[in-house]
C-alpha cells in the first residue's frame, strides 16, 4: 500500500497489546467464545467440525495490523425454525474483528485498535430469506439467542449483520456491518 502513496496511522491505548501491533504471534482462539460458539451450534443443531483450523483471510485496507483476519470454522449445517419456517445455517465461524477507522483523507487514514482481535461469531445464512423483514426477524431470532447465553456483548455495534441484497437483472450487493436491525 505504501507503493500506492497510502499511509495507516494506528491510535492505540495503554492496554494494547503486542499481538495488535503485530509484534508477537497471534494467540490460540479465546476459549470463552469458542466455548460460546459450540453452545450456540449446538442451540441451532449444527454439527462441529472434527478439528478447528484457524486459516488467515488477507486484509489490505489497513484496518489489520498483520495484513490478515484470522478465521476458523467451527460448526456447519445448522438450522434455525421460526414462524413455521426452516432457515439453512451453513456455517458457525470464529473471527477477529478488524481495528476501527476513524479518521480517511487523501490516502492518509486512521484506525484504533481498541476492538482489534475481538472474537467475532459469524453465522452465515442460507438463501430462503426473500425479504428484508424476514431478514430482520432471522437476525432478531439469532440474536435472542446469543444475548441468551449471557455471555455476549450487548449494546450498539455488539452485534453487526452483513446483509447480501440481490436484485432482480442486477448484481448482489454486500452491505457490510448493519448495525441496527431496523434498517434491513
Amino acid at each position: 500500500q505504501a507503493a500506492r502513496g497510502r499511509l495507516y496511522r494506528y491510535e492505540v491505548t495503554p492496554s494494547s497489546c503486542l499481538v495488535e501491533a503485530d509484534e508477537e504471534p497471534p494467540h490460540p482462539l479465546n476459549p470463552e467464545a469458542l466455548a460460546v460458539a459450540l453452545s450456540l451450534a449446538e442451540l441451532l443443531d449444527a454439527h462441529p467440525v472434527d478439528e478447528i483450523q484457524v486459516m488467515r483471510k488477507l486484509v489490505v485496507d489497513g484496518s489489520n495490523t498483520s495484513g490478515f483476519q484470522r478465521t476458523a470454522l467451527v460448526a456447519v449445517d445448522g438450522v434455525l425454525q421460526l414462524n413455521g419456517r426452516t432457515y439453512s445455517l451453513p456455517t458457525f465461524c470464529l473471527e477477529e474483528d478488524a481495528a476501527r477507522k476513524v479518521e480517511a483523507k487523501d490516502g492518509d487514514s486512521a484506525y484504533r485498535l481498541d476492538r482489534l482481535g475481538i472474537p467475532l461469531l459469524e453465522i452465515a445464512t442460507g438463501p430462503e430469506i426473500r425479504s428484508g423483514p424476514e431478514a430482520r426477524e432471522v437476525a432478531e431470532a439469532l440474536g435472542a439467542l446469543l444475548r441468551a447465553t449471557r455471555r455476549v456483548r450487548r449494546g450498539i455495534g455488539s452485534i453487526r449483520e452483513d446483509v447480501n441484497v440481490s436484485v432482480e437483472g442486477g448484481a448482489r450487493v454486500e452491505i457490510k456491518g448493519v448495525q441496527e436491525l431496523r434498517l434491513i
